[in-house]
């Protein structure tokens, strides 16, 4: 986390600072604690590796969740989606519907759901089937679940927030989505043991396409999405192997307080949220998007399911019906940071809370399932969703969606 210096609040140095100084505060939530560039895991197992294949002009496009090389490089990403549809540059768009991430500290995911562009739509001629056999890890969704969480007080000291957690959800709202709306599920990690993921419903702050290495983190030049005062983000992995020439996530609690995803996912990321495709050129737009951490795993209305109830959810019943716990799939997590198997249930089920205002805090990690308190009947299913890598399985015409490598260093 980020040390505000004695006399100057973080408030002052989001909000009416200059871009360095935003540079200053983003520097720090990723501090180097865990075995930076062995590939080695919390366990002291190898990290999965994976081949790299050297495409046109030199550039590298990966698989099983890796992008190389392990360098600082400038990353483009080519033959991908355009920016989701956004108030601040659609005026047909209401800021109901901007881009949204939603950020699970339990479920280690992150879930984003947005409208697909214009352009995205024009050049598959309108068809969102296309789209998604072009983009196959895009799940169309006609319906999506907004979480209001218990926040914790990033003005307050790091050791403050640990001894009065929050996240739990307060309020649960289900939307209809406009047409051509969709949702990626994203794995993350989030804060160590002693450290905070702040939880709350932040907005973001500021979007850097390309986030150099420092003496704080091997960033990367990966982009570097700040949403709260005392320099929370979405970043890069800054771990990878040196042996494979790959970046890749540790999928578990390893920061320092920020959220990190593979390269690929938090640049295809960045872009949805209005950055440009390509590494060096041009600047993201204004930052408005809201970014959703809660402590619980997330849930929202079952896509598959055509139709929903709208509004404050206020009855587990309907959550019973028809929702959906969002995982990735095939994607490891680290020994520590697995599902709690005392949430899996012979139908691949995981209970949920019915009174929402308890702390998940009190309850030991072991358990998981809240057994201790009022737990209703009802379950909502655990749903592997397909992740970005499986854009090798696209049988459209549209080229896949890649990782170009640039002017690389280190």
């Amino acid at each position: 986390m980020v040390r505000t210096k004695p006399g100057r609040t973080a408030r002052l140095v989001c909000l009416v600072a200059a871009a360095v100084s935003f540079s200053l505060l983003a520097a720090g939530c990723s501090r180097k604690i865990e075995n930076e560039g062995t590939g080695k895991t919390a366990a002291g197992q190898a990290a999965p590796k994976a081949s790299t294949v050297r495409g046109a002009n030199g550039m590298y496009w990966s698989g099983a969740f890796r992008v190389g090389p392990y360098r600082e490089c400038v990353w483009d990403y080519e033959n991908g989606l355009e920016p989701f549809k956004n108030s601040s540059t659609d005026p047909n768009i209401d800021s109901t519907f901007n881009p949204q991430v939603t950020v699970s500290r339990r479920g280690l995911t992150a879930r984003i759901v947005g409208v697909l562009s214009d352009a995205t739509m024009a050049r598959f001629g309108g068809s969102l089937e296309r789209v998604v056999e072009a983009y196959p890890y895009l799940t169309p969704v006609a319906y999506t679940a907004v979480h209001k969480v218990k926040p914790e007080d990033v003005s307050k000291s790091e050791k403050a927030r640990l001894q009065n957690p929050g996240g739990e959800v307060l309020e649960t709202q289900v939307l209809r989505m406009p047409a051509n709306s969709v949702m990626i599920i994203y794995p993350v990690s989030i804060a160590a043991a002693g450290y905070n993921t702040a939880a709350g419903n932040w907005t973001v702050l500021l979007k850097q396409r390309a986030k150099p290495t420092n003496s704080i983190g091997a960033f990367g030049n990966f982009p570097f999405l700040l949403y709260t005062t005392a320099g929370h983000a979405l970043h890069g992995p800054i771990t990878g192997d040196r042996t494979a020439d790959l970046w890749g996530l540790r999928r578990g609690k390893v920061s320092h307080g920020c959220n990190r995803m593979e390269g690929e996912h938090v640049i295809e990321l960045s872009v949805l949220l209005g950055c440009p495709a390509r590494g060096d050129q041009g600047r993201c737009t204004a930052a408005n998007e809201n970014v959703v951490v809660m402590e619980e795993f997330d849930h929202f209305p079952d896509p598959a399911i055509p139709d929903h109830q709208t509004g404050i959810i206020a009855d587990f019943a309907e959550i019973y019906r028809g929702w959906v716990v969002p995982d990735v799939q095939g994607y490891p997590r680290e020994t520590a940071s697995r599902l709690p198997l005392s949430l899996w249930l012979g139908e691949n089920v995981l209970k949920l809370e019915q009174s929402r205002n308890k702390a998940w805090s009190q309850v030991p990690d072991e358990l998981g399932s809240r057994t201790q308190f009022s737990i209703d009947q009802g379950a909502a299913r655990v749903r592997e969703f397909r992740s970005w890598d499986d854009r090798v399985t696209s049988q459209s015409a549209e080229k896949r969606p890649y990782i170009g490598a640039r002017n690389c260093r280190g």
